[in-house]
């Protein structure tokens, strides 16, 4: 959603005369103009018996018939209204001008929109934590007041400069959000002004969670969602999911997984903050943790730790899931050139700040009020409806093969043959039946032939013995202190180190599935068969091996079919 106006008015212009020492209410007096918008503006205005300033919104008379608008002007209005909270610009008063339209008074924000600040460049690791930490205290007080945001997004979080240099978030702009008492798709009970209808999605793309994009039930998790992308962007200071068009971008969050920060930014993130990240960003909503609270302790708990990069891990782990608004960015930076999305959902940020010049270089800004746009099912409804089939389908484990090696039958105990002697001392009396005619027991299937032995004299003394972890160790922590020791080795020893192992030092290394299936392949390619006792390793992998906050999953799922495969043809080729 494109908050900021294209321009600031001048306070010379017509705007001004028309409302700088205008009384609204007869407790408001405008005193300044802070902008703009297609739907309405935004002022400072004076609380004559409160004596502060506030900012103050309209929407213009012909906009105020408009039901979807004053839905969400006044949803804006009742959701801030009931959260009291540090990290919140929260509404304070909400009425009807006499002329027609309508206005909200909200707290008056001085700082810089996180946008902004991400136009000049990532953030620390720690400070990621810190403002993260902060968003997600504020979405939990949000939740427990049943109340979802679904529009978080670098816009709608204002950063105020403390003056150590630190920075004070606070989350705005409800103007979508979904208040208690509405249904999961976002129609409202007592059928008053939907704001989201069946076949219409309201949101951001990119920071949509897939749920939300392809129109189906949502939850809180949606916001957690939107936390983990915030989170990812902060620290690179990239946009998350990019492509030249809005299914496309869909598309890729949807089917695609996103690169870890560990892998975007190698050594320079705590794993912590990589894990968490991770999962709050899992496509599927189950993944994601289910209470936005841990997820700010966590988040605390990285950033306050006295670990340069947090190399311990976590004693409770929520581990289980330059800014341009475009959807269309053509480099992986941010910047603030080029068009912003003509189908982002608009709703009035305020930002604003004492007249001169800001303190500490803030820059005031006001973002306007912009005529909302739905994404409706005209044109992208095939596309989406594609898209939603592909989610769905994405959602379910993969098939896991059998294992390639079956254990031989155990024999069934032959029956007592009948006879007409006493039985046995010690052996009690027992009436014998006709023997059942014997079903023919299936052959054993032979073990298949054992891979060439692991060699590791060829390989330097320093690595021998995490190359005969990666072919023999079945420890979880031993083969990624292994894979980490081979992957990061000089250019001169990975050149003695044959080719298999360092693969299969990557394969080990790799979190993105795709990218641990371009390395099996590769392995397959080569055919060298000495990597068959690592893959076999791998293969032994148990299917609840990880965890993803507190539920077991299956770490290579995507994995064993391909595995299964090279594994079969590596020992057949052994075999023969």
């Amino acid at each position: 959603m494109n908050t900021e106006p294209s321009a600031t008015p001048s306070p010379g212009g017509e705007l001004s005369e028309l409302w700088l020492g205008r009384l609204i209410e007869e407790r408001y007096r405008i005193v300044e103009v802070l902008g703009e918008g297609g739907m309405g503006a935004v002022f400072v205005a004076e609380h004559l018996k409160l004596r502060k300033l506030v900012a103050l919104k309209t929407i213009r008379a012909e906009f105020a018939g408009d039901g979807q608008a004053e839905a969400r002007f006044a949803r804006e209005a009742l959701a801030t209204a009931q959260i009291d909270h540090p990290h919140v610009a929260s509404a304070m008063d909400y009425g009807h001008l006499p002329d027609g339209g309508a206005y909200l008074v909200i707290q008056l924000v001085r700082g810089e929109s996180l946008a902004r600040r991400l136009e000049r460049g990532p953030l620390p690791w720690r400070q990621v934590a810190e403002l993260g930490g902060q968003i997600a205290d504020a979405l939990a007080t949000c939740h427990a007041a049943g109340i979802i945001h679904r529009d978080l997004k670098p816009d709608n979080i204002l950063l105020e400069q403390r003056d150590d240099g630190s920075f004070h978030a606070r989350v705005v702009d409800f103007g979508i959000a979904r208040l208690s008492g509405e249904t999961g798709d976002g129609a409202v009970v007592d059928a008053s002004q939907p704001i989201t209808r069946m076949g219409a999605i309201i949101g951001t793309p990119g920071y949509m969670a897939p749920e939300q994009a392809v129109g189906q039930t949502i939850d809180h998790r949606v916001d957690i969602y939107a936390l983990g992308v915030i989170l990812w962007e902060c620290a690179t200071g990239q946009r998350l999911w990019m492509s030249d068009s809005l299914t496309g971008l869909f598309a890729r969050q949807l089917a695609g997984a996103a690169t870890p920060l560990r892998d975007m930014l190698p050594g320079q993130v705590p794993e912590a903050l990589s894990d968490l990240t991770a999962q709050l960003i899992a496509a599927d909503p189950a993944v994601r943790p289910g209470v936005v609270a841990l997820v700010r302790d966590e988040l605390r708990r990285i950033a306050f730790s006295g670990d340069p990069l947090l190399s311990t891990a976590p004693e409770l782990r929520v581990s289980g899931a330059p800014i341009s608004m475009s959807h269309a960015p053509t480099s992986a930076g941010w910047s603030s050139a080029g068009p912003r999305p003509e189908f982002s959902t608009p709703g009035g940020t305020l930002i604003a700040g004492p007249p001169g010049p800001a303190p500490l270089g803030l820059r005031l800004r006001a973002l306007a009020i912009q005529r909302p746009q739905l994404f409706r099912y005209g044109a992208l409804g095939l596309a989406l409806l594609v898209l939603v089939l592909v989610y769905q389908c994405g959602r379910h484990s993969e098939p896991v093969p059998e294992p390639a090696v079956a254990a031989a039958p155990t024999p069934e105990p032959e029956p007592s043959k009948p006879g007409k002697g006493k039985p046995n001392k010690g052996e009690a009396k027992t009436e014998t039946k006709p023997e059942a005619k014997a079903e023919p027991k299936p052959e054993p299937k032979p073990e298949p032939a054992a891979p060439p032995p692991a060699d590791v004299t060829e390989i330097p003394a320093a690595f021998a013995d995490a190359a005969q972890t990666l072919l023999t160790g079945s420890g979880n922590k031993a083969r990624k202190k292994a894979a980490e020791a081979i992957t990061k080795a000089s250019e001169a020893d990975k050149a003695a180190i044959p080719e298999y192992v360092r693969n299969l030092a990557w394969l080990e290394k790799l979190s993105r599935c795709e990218d641990k299936r371009k390395v099996l392949l590769k392995l397959e390619e080569a055919g060298d068969l000495r990597a068959l006792p690592g893959l076999q390793m791998v293969a032994k992998t148990p299917k609840n091996g990880c965890r993803e906050w507190f539920t077991a999953k299956d770490c290579i799922a995507c994995l064993r079919e391909d595995l299964g495969r090279v594994i079969g043809r590596f020992e057949a080729q052994a075999e023969g």
